[in-house]
């Protein structure tokens, strides 16, 4: 079985541990389209294991890390992972991050 959607929105207390193991599973994955994980808190740290994993990734093309944990430089380091010509990824969500991490 294959999923080409993901959505955790709102589903609290999902350990940084596992959205780690879940970012860096995204570097081989071949099916996955769309990741949701609004009001999750997502750390900054697990943000960052995103990166890496979507420089590789050829398939998702939408994410969704609305109302999380995540500062401004981290999301920056999203887009950057992203530029490349040959991402598929065509849309991001990282509105209302928490506003102690927005400095």
């Amino acid at each position: 079985m294959s999923f080409q959607d993901v959505n955790l929105n709102n589903i609290k207390d999902i350990d940084e541990k596992v959205f780690c193991e879940i970012f860096e599973a995204l570097r081989s994955n071949d099916t996955l389209i769309r990741f949701e994980a609004a009001n999750c808190d997502v750390t900054d740290f697990a943000a960052a294991v995103l990166c890496p994993a979507l420089e590789q990734n050829r398939t998702i093309k939408s994410i969704n890390l609305d109302n999380n944990l995540i500062n401004p430089d981290t999301v920056a380091g999203v887009f950057e992972a992203i530029q490349d010509s040959s991402n598929t990824v065509v849309e991001v969500h990282f509105n209302d991050q928490a506003q102690a991490n927005m400095g």
